[in-house]
């Protein structure tokens, strides 16, 4: 069995070496999964939807139409009953939450919200499937429509109890040690447990900027870019003064902008990434955002 070292997880002296989940085909894809922001932020998340309008790839993950799936989202999850949550599309008063085992329909209910508890009622997750959740609006539009398709699994017993007991470890409250709970989540392929500690940070009022911008990372190596071009910016206001953070923010929404046709916007980024890291004096960086900065120039003659 090949191990994976948990990046950060050393506490007093102690390396854990958690092995490597056992997925069936989720390794390979290597996705992240996504969560809503906080309710507080709904009027600028409202706003951000209407991206909706203007992106290149009306069946992408970014379209705010779709109720795209959010969690679990190609992510192992630890609990037979894990948190299920969509994309929340204005206008849609009903969904139709399903979960599915290849083509077998497994459980469905009808729900007015945008995330419920998988029941108790309900068949309980077995280790090592691929579950598919769908959900459809009554407006007939569906998580289907994504180009990306999106699975989870449940860990085995023996893989859950390695990984609560490396819990134990941090029992520090601190933001430093549950950023480090956060890469030992990420580094078990435990995605939405990742997501949901990061979200817990700030709602608790973290001002730290990596809390946000590896919340933002999460969303953007899931191709949900609606929530990547969200806290990105919110990372890189309260980077002010950090040089280095700023840099990286920059280069990730140049990137996102890449992704989706937005040639302006990408530009407009990676420029700016590109004089930060000129200013660090980091000259591998400055070449590669220079290339991608030539190859959007080339695509537009």
């Amino acid at each position: 069995m090949n191990d994976r070292f948990i990046q950060g997880a050393g506490i007093a002296g102690l390396l854990l070496v958690i092995p490597a989940a056992t997925s069936p085909g989720i390794s390979a894809v290597r996705e992240l999964n996504p969560v809503s922001p906080p309710i507080e932020s709904t009027a600028e998340y409202l706003i951000a939807q209407c991206r909706t309008a203007r992106t290149a790839n009306p069946r992408g993950p970014e379209d705010a139409l779709i109720p795209y799936i959010i969690e679990p989202r190609n992510s192992a999850v630890l609990s037979d009953r894990p948190n299920l949550r969509w994309n929340k599309v204005l206008g849609v008063t009903q969904y139709t939450v399903t979960l599915k085992n290849g083509d077998t329909i497994l459980w469905t209910k009808q729900v007015e919200t945008d995330a419920i508890s998988y029941p108790s009622d309900a068949p309980a997750l077995q280790p090592g499937i691929n579950y598919t959740l769908e959900v459809k609006t009554n407006t007939d539009r569906s998580s289907t429509e994504e180009d990306i398709q999106t699975t989870f699994y449940r860990l085995s017993d023996t893989e859950a109890d390695r990984i609560r007991q490396a819990e134990s470890l941090f029992d520090n409250a601190s933001e430093s040690t549950t950023l480090l709970k956060t890469d030992l989540y990420i580094g078990s392929e435990l995605y939405a447990a990742a997501i949901d500690t990061l979200e817990s940070l700030i709602k608790q009022g973290s001002q730290n900027p990596i809390v946000y911008r590896k919340l933002a990372d999460l969303y953007a190596q899931a191709n949900v870019d609606l929530l990547a071009e969200f806290y990105y910016p919110k990372a890189l206001s309260l980077a002010e003064g950090n040089l280095p953070e700023q840099a990286r923010i920059q280069a990730s929404l140049g990137e996102i902008y890449i992704r989706s046709n937005l040639r302006p916007q990408a530009i407009e980024w990676l420029t700016q990434a590109k004089e930060s890291y000129e200013t660090l004096g980091n000259q591998a960086k400055v070449e590669e955002i220079q290339q991608k900065l030539t190859d959007l120039s080339t695509q537009a003659g």
